[in-house]
């Protein structure tokens, strides 16, 4: 069976009402729980090297959700891997308006240190590096934002 059709089957199996019908219906029509498996399925199918289904999956639920930040991170880890530097940059962007993590702030350092935008990805840094969130996010977001630090290129930008 190919990776695509156990995707597929996946989606139909673990959340049943499908994210077309939501889109059409309405956002009250996909529990919590539905939500996170796509999410997590997007995710999946990323990782896979999937990239049709989970821009599929991110963009739809973009359209569903147009006030929330995950599908424009899941959009922003899907070009960044593709080396889409600028379209990263500009969906890391736009998920930290709707809502600021300190991951994403550190996974968009990443792309712009990737564009060669030094002095902003350095600035990235330093607003995890000032963070002062202890959780499993906060932890992971400063080790990254800690080893970018050690770039040369950022170095000169970087608040001592």
């Amino acid at each position: 069976m190919s990776r695509r059709k156990r995707l597929v089957e996946t989606v139909d199996k673990k959340v049943g009402c499908g994210l077309r019908r939501a889109s059409y219906d309405g956002v009250h029509m996909l529990t919590d729980e539905q939500l996170e498996d796509f999410i997590e399925i997007g995710h999946l199918a990323r990782m896979l090297k999937m990239r049709g289904e989970a821009e599929s999956i991110f963009r739809s639920l973009e359209i569903v959700f147009p006030d929330r930040a995950f599908p424009h991170t899941g959009m922003a880890l899907l070009h960044l891997e593709e080396q889409r530097f600028t379209r990263a940059c500009s969906e890391f962007s736009a998920s930290l308006i709707l809502a600021d993590n300190p991951a994403v702030r550190a996974w968009y350092a990443t792309a712009l240190h990737c564009k060669k935008h030094y002095k902003e990805a350095a600035e990235q840094v330093n607003l995890v590096l000032a963070t002062i969130d202890v959780d499993n996010c906060g932890r992971s977001a400063r080790g990254m934002a800690q080893r970018l630090s050690q770039m040369h290129e950022l170095k000169p930008f970087l608040k001592k």
